[in-house]
């Protein structure tokens, strides 16, 4: 693990910024590596929901789709991050902002675990 600029760590063969609230720990072969949170990036990397009626209303009961909007720092901040490093997010921070905001794939066997057992892999991610 090395850092580089725009607060992005090596992980494997990726660059990456980990924009969530936590520690991400990674399995790069038989390595485990943790990167620790960029503080206060999580808020700026962040999505407001929008909702909007899905269909009509049931009796007692709204449905509605939920949609993400990225916010305005969030997307300022990615304008300066170097294209080729993804920042890890939240699931709902992927939807918001997509690519190059992506989110984690756990290590299999690693998917019900207590999160400080979490291993995650650096060689793959979900993007939107």
């Amino acid at each position: 693990m090395r850092f580089e600029s725009n607060h992005a760590v090596i992980v494997g063969e990726v660059s990456l910024v980990n924009a969530t609230p936590h520690s991400l720990t990674f399995s790069v072969g038989e390595d485990v590596v943790s990167i620790p949170p960029v503080e206060g990036l999580a808020k700026v990397i962040s999505a407001t929901p929008a909702e909007k009626v899905y269909m009509g209303n049931i009796p007692g009961c709204q449905i509605v789709s939920t949609t993400f909007l990225p916010s305005q720092e969030g997307v300022a901040y990615l304008q300066s991050v170097p294209s080729h490093t993804l920042i890890v997010g939240s699931i709902i921070a992927a939807q918001a902002f997509r690519y190059p905001v992506v989110a984690l794939v756990t290590v299999p066997g690693f998917e019900r675990v207590p999160p400080e057992q979490k291993r995650m892999r650096a060689d793959k991610f979900t993007a939107y």
